[in-house]
């Protein structure tokens, strides 16, 4: 009975934490890419000055 219990709530949990750092990984790549454009456009408009 126990070992029944555990393993669906630890495959959810590693499912949860996937998930969880995807997102996060993600969104921080998605951040990262802003940033690098928004500081390429600075420079651009920096090396025209």
């Amino acid at each position: 009975m126990l070992n029944t219990h555990n393993v669906p709530s630890s495959i959810l949990g590693r499912i949860i934490i996937f998930t969880h750092f995807s997102l996060h990984f993600f969104f921080c790549s998605i951040f990262i890419g802003v940033v690098i454009k928004t500081l390429t456009k600075y420079s651009n408009k920096l090396n025209y000055i």
